[in-house]
């Protein structure tokens, strides 16, 4: 009898075992490369929203020292995290936590030179702020309604 013997079987395990060695590499090189840049890519993102929502506040508190006292203005803010928002002199400021727990400052001037207003806490989504300079004051007042 003359029996023909295939490596056929053996060559098909040894790519299984080369293809299943290439996966673990690339799953234990690349995801932490990759969930790192998502996870800066998501700061990016958090510090760009709160500052557009924090130059609306600016440009309320511009508008309302530019109509002069006894104006008004309600401003609507969709704010991606919690933050707290504080007013000194001519400055608006808040500060974010990032994913590698570092603190991002944003700092915005305003052309309004009399906020000495208390800190007032943003609520992470939906937050309605109503900026008004009362009759027969000197101060603008900030709040949340």
């Amino acid at each position: 009898m003359n029996l023909i013997q295939s490596n056929r079987g053996q060559l098909s395990i040894e790519y299984l075992f080369i293809f299943i060695i290439s996966l673990t590499l690339i799953t234990i090189i690349f995801i932490p490369l990759i969930s790192t840049s998502l996870d800066y890519t998501i700061d990016v993102t958090h510090v760009y929203n709160t500052k557009a929502e924090l130059s609306e506040v600016v440009k309320g508190i511009n508008e309302v020292y530019a109509s002069g006292s006894g104006s008004k203005r309600v401003i609507f803010l969709t704010i991606p995290e919690d933050c707290i928002i504080s007013f000194s002199y001519n400055k608006v400021s808040t500060s974010l936590k990032l994913s590698d727990n570092t603190i991002k400052n944003i700092e915005l001037n305003t052309e309004c030179n009399n906020l000495n207003n208390p800190q007032i806490k943003l609520s992470k989504g939906f937050n309605k702020i109503i900026i008004e300079w009362p009759d027969n004051t000197s101060n603008i007042r900030i709040y949340i309604h």
